[in-house]
């Protein structure tokens, strides 16, 4: 065999390889342990269960994405929050003929400083019991909890519209509006804390995918909450992984660049483009979920023990701002 062809052979052996590399790092390569709460809170962990399966199983709607749905889901919301003690408020806003509205609460802290932890409360044409109405449900009850807190930053919990397709990374996306209004008063944005299908846990090997090449650096378990910061967003990022230090739901972060597919395929996209610090806090949705964006979504392939425990992380985060 002549030099020129092993030499061939060579590059097209290593192109190969590189090829298989990427393509199968997309899955963990990491042991992962099984975790499981220390304590179990059964009555936060059936608050969270109520919340998913009236807002995904309970409220009528021909279509699990109707107007008529997300009206009714947004005047459940404010209904949640007025039980709180809040008096809950909507930035309206139309799209043709149509009304929505991001409906918002503000707990005052000792500065004006804003601080705003959301979840977008519409689905995609499916119950949507993990995307995201398990989000929406931690932040009420996050909200709950913040009631009596003494804070430094002004904390906005809320609960937007319209992420999903067709609104999804446009300007009649919920969240962008949000922040864009935000950036038009000249407010003063600690970040934003995005919660994003939360509620899908397994402990099966192989359970867990992620973009190309981060799965040589994860668990293949997805027993786990994500972390997801873009580099702008790092100090914020620290700050709330500190959070989960006690927790017995392990946290893992990752701080990268935008374009990595799926860093900003939910409402922290919106707070990006206006240049606040934002973060995404999630189970990773359909990189674990098999549900994901199907009528198999339901309330009964969550893990309210898991969402509990974020719920806990959560406040310990608030008691820092």
């Amino acid at each position: 065999m002549n030099t020129s062809v092993k030499r061939i052979l060579i590059i097209l052996l290593s192109g190969a390889l590189i090829v298989s590399a990427f393509h199968f790092s997309k899955w963990g390569f990491l042991p992962s342990g099984r975790y499981d709460s220390l304590k179990q809170d059964t009555k936060l962990e059936a608050v969270l269960k109520a919340h998913v399966v009236k807002l995904s199983d309970e409220i009528p709607g021909k279509s699990k994405s109707s107007y008529f749905r997300l009206k009714t889901s947004a005047e459940y919301i404010k209904a949640e929050f007025k039980k709180a003690g809040y008096v809950p408020e909507s930035q309206k806003y139309d799209i043709s003929s149509m009304h929505f509205e991001n409906v918002f609460v503000t707990k005052k802290g000792s500065t004006n400083r804003l601080l705003i932890i959301g979840a977008h409360y519409d689905t995609y044409f499916n119950p949507g019991a993990d995307d995201n109405l398990s989000g929406v449900a931690v932040m009420l009850e996050t909200a709950k909890l913040a009631v009596k807190m003494n804070t430094n930053d002004t904390i906005i919990f809320v609960a937007f519209a319209n992420e999903e397709p067709p609104n999804f990374k446009t300007d009649t996306m919920g969240s962008y509006v949000f922040a864009k209004a935000l950036k038009e008063r000249k407010s003063e944005v600690a970040g934003a804390v995005i919660l994003e299908s939360v509620g899908y846990y397994s402990d099966k090997p192989v359970s867990q995918t992620y973009p190309p090449l981060f799965g040589f650096f994860y668990p293949n378990k997805g027993n786990f909450i994500a972390l997801v910061s873009n580099f702008s967003s790092r100090k914020l990022a620290g700050t709330l992984e500190s959070s989960f230090k006690d927790s017995p739901l392990p946290l893992k972060k990752a701080i990268t660049f935008d374009f990595v597919p799926g860093v900003d395929f939910s409402d922290n996209w919106g707070f990006w483009k206006e240049g606040y610090p934002a973060v995404l806090l999630t189970d990773t949705a359909f990189f674990r979920n098999p549900n994901y964006h199907t009528s198999k979504d339901v309330y009964d392939t969550l893990d309210y023990g898991k969402m509990a425990d974020i719920v806990k992380a959560l406040k310990t985060f608030l008691e820092k701002s």
